[in-house]
């Protein structure tokens, strides 16, 4: 119901998703081949993902982290995936 853009490296389940991996919180909100984050919860989100439709930023508003990510433009070591 919701989609999200990382901006800094996330490990889920073992899987280490680079930044700019954007994923949705079930199937039938994704677009294309995004990633897929089953048992997503307001509890999930960290302070490196932006939300990208209302009820992410719904979401967001619910998490510890209502202002939304602490660095909106990462640059350096932050952004390279590896």
């Amino acid at each position: 119901m919701a989609r999200f853009q990382i901006i800094r490296t996330h490990i889920v389940n073992s899987i280490a998703y680079p930044p700019g991996t954007t994923f949705a919180t079930d199937v039938n909100s994704r677009l294309g081949d995004e990633r897929v984050w089953f048992g997503f919860t307001v509890d999930d989100i960290s302070d490196a993902m932006i939300p990208l439709d209302d009820m992410a930023r719904y979401m967001v508003s619910l998490s510890r982290y209502p202002n939304g990510p602490s660095d909106p433009f990462p640059a350096g070591a932050s952004s390279i995936a590896g």
